[in-house]
């Protein structure tokens, strides 16, 4: 037998509720001030029995009336989400490939930088935070699937800084 639904709003202390009905399979409408239960307007799932009224502690308890048993178990991601993995469209060391981008890369390449930052999406200023210009070529891996490593990325900024900036460069040329 389902308890009594007693409202916990103030004004409405001590008054008591019509149990509800056995076998309709509608809806259990409460009247405002029943803090444990939905809305009139909203749709309610027709097994529906509210068997935990007072003191409840809210979607728990009316969720717990209900009996969903599991047909099938989530499968792992990994089978799930198979991309293909690409390479760069130029080398590292193919700085010619495009005059301007190289020779903005040999004498400017902090321009460069900000230009890269600029084109991929992000703040202008990203490539002079700490991190910033390895966190660009990681997430332009990232987001165009090309092979590669953070450790990689560390060792092409650290020791080819404008072969990786201009690389970069065409890379975002070529994609867009």
């Amino acid at each position: 037998m389902a308890p009594d639904c007693t409202p916990e709003a103030p004004g409405n202390a001590g008054t008591r509720l019509p149990r509800p009905r056995r076998g309709g399979g509608g809806a259990h409408l409460a009247p405002p001030g029943c803090g444990t239960h939905p809305s009139p307007d909203l749709q309610e799932f027709p097994t529906h029995s509210p068997t935990r009224c007072a003191g409840g502690s809210g979607d728990g308890d009316r969720l717990g009336s209900m009996s969903y048993p599991v047909t099938s178990q989530p499968q792992c991601a990994s089978s799930c989400y198979q991309t293909q993995l690409s390479d760069w469209h130029t080398g590292l060391t193919d700085c010619c490939n495009d005059m301007p981008v190289c020779l903005c890369g040999t004498f400017a390449p902090l321009c460069l930088a900000c230009r890269i930052s600029d084109d991929f999406g992000e703040c202008c200023c990203a490539p002079y935070l700490p991190g910033g210009l390895h966190s660009l070529r990681t997430g332009m891996r990232e987001r165009y699937h090309i092979q590669g490593s953070v450790g990689h990325d560390w060792a092409a900024l650290t020791f080819c800084l404008p072969c990786a900036l201009c690389q970069m460069a065409r890379e975002l040329k070529i994609r867009e």
